[in-house]
């Protein structure tokens, strides 16, 4: 089997798929009381509709893509060392397309400096976080004192460390400014005023001013809605940077703002990311502490892919079988949010850290537990990273492995760059037929799911 199995990509299919039926026949009996299996044993790419999410990186070559990430710790948070990696994927995805069709929502807290696309000073920091993971609500009035949220698209991506050299993200400089705001009784409406700068230095003061209003939205509601406000859109010119300063309009009552969105109307090509995640955060704790925020959701993630990056705190405290309850249950919760049944949903599985024994016994099944979720739901994709940064030399005793992680845990800025191209790289290369070097594996996946349901 050995012999055959090293052969076997060079079979033709027919011969591939009569191989992968007897070797369903010989492994039943073994994986028919069988956990989950290894990680080693877990494809690069598992899922039922593989083709599915294939035509939505297709389709980015003309047609606007999101990706928003809900994450577990400080590899994915922009507080932490989340830094580096989430832009590191944004320019992955621009050097695929050679555009960005949108920015991530510059909320009012300074976590949005760090991002690819929107850095953001606020006046007041947003103290709210009741939301979403990164999303902090601001409170403002017009009053001396407050200077409101100020959002800024610096469209070379130089305010972001991982950035050499120079790109233009909006190439053709027509931008669209959004705003989201949450609805209370008593809310006051929205001043804002659009500044062109030619450096990516943020200041209330100075710049060209193009553009200022007044909303009226309606945000004296009670029901606590989001509401995203079309501010106009603006020609970039030959600036480098575009700001949206966002205020209240009352000195007595104030006004909600969630944050800023910059959109690219001349071009809707390539493919956007943006970060929901929070250090330390496992999946059962954004079950837990956002429960009932679908208004947040559907305002900040639209019609995004959801990338959920959970697992690197859940190994130190849940189960497999736990593991796989939690993300089933954000599943269905997303789903539930955006009223969408078919939401498209992204499992990516983390390279290698350093744990006990005993957490590694769990740790090493979360990538076959995010393939049989692919496996059982509709438009879900289990992308397993650890596979594809062990290749690389990213494992616990490897020479490279300090090069990847810099305290057995976090990512190294050279890592988390490396990560990110590994990972976009797999995702565009995605193909509907089954990579023949994981094809045993996969069909050992299917025989232990259909096994795992007969029990």
């Amino acid at each position: 089997m050995f012999i055959a199995t090293a052969l076997l990509p060079s079979f033709p299919w027919c011969l591939r798929i009569l191989f992968a039926s007897v070797c369903l026949t010989c492994s039943f009996a073994t994986l028919a009381s069988a956990d989950f299996v290894d990680w080693t044993a877990v494809p690069e790419h598992a899922s039922a509709d593989i083709e599915t999410f294939r035509q939505m990186f297709e389709s980015a070559k003309t047609d606007s893509l999101g990706i928003s990430i809900l994450g577990d710790s400080q590899e994915t948070s922009p507080g932490g060392f989340g830094f580096a990696y989430v832009p590191s994927l944004g320019h992955a995805f621009y050097q695929h397309y050679g555009n960005v069709p949108k920015s991530a929502v510059a909320g009012s807290s300074s976590y949005a400096d760090a991002w690819m696309l929107a850095g953001s000073n606020a006046g007041t920091l947003g103290t709210d976080r009741s939301a979403l993971p990164n999303s902090a609500i601001g409170t403002f009035n017009n009053s001396p004192s407050t200077f409101g949220l100020l959002a800024q698209l610096v469209t070379d991506g130089t305010n972001t460390a991982n950035i050499t050299g120079t790109a233009s993200y909006f190439n053709d400089h027509q931008v669209q400014i959004e705003v989201i705001a949450r609805t209370k009784a008593q809310s006051s409406e929205m001043n804002w005023r659009i500044n062109l700068q030619d450096s990516d230095a943020k200041s209330y003061f100075g710049g060209t001013n193009i553009g200022a209003g007044t909303t009226s939205a309606g945000l004296d509601q009670s029901d606590g809605e989001f509401v995203t406000v079309d501010l106009g859109t603006y020609d970039l010119g030959g600036h480098k940077a575009i700001q949206a300063i966002v205020n209240g309009n009352s000195p007595t009552s104030t006004v909600d703002v969630a944050g800023v969105r910059f959109v690219n109307a001349g071009n809707t090509s390539g493919v956007a990311v943006q970060s929901l995640s929070a250090g330390g955060y496992r999946a059962i704790d954004f079950l837990n502490n956002h429960d009932g925020q679908a208004g947040a959701f559907k305002a900040f993630v639209e019609d995004d892919i959801v990338a959920i990056q959970f697992g690197a705190n859940d190994g130190v405290s849940r189960t497999a079988e736990q593991f796989k309850a939690d993300l089933e249950a954000l599943i269905e919760r997303l789903r539930e949010w955006t009223g969408n049944p078919e939401l498209p949903i992204i499992l990516i599985a983390d390279p290698d850290r350093v744990l006990t024994a005993a957490q590694r016994l769990e740790f090493d099944k979360f990538p076959a537990v995010a393939a049989e979720i692919a496996l059982e739901l509709e438009n879900v994709l289990a992308l397993n990273t650890r596979k594809i940064a062990a290749n690389n030399g990213w494992f616990v005793g490897s020479d490279q492995f300090a090069s990847f992680v810099s305290d057995d845990v976090h990512y190294t800025e050279f890592g988390a760059k490396q990560l990110a191209k590994w990972q976009v790289d797999s995702l565009i290369g995605l193909t509907s037929v089954p990579e023949p070097s994981a094809f045993i594996y996969f069909s050992a996946a299917l025989v232990l799911l259909a096994a795992r349901r007969r029990t």
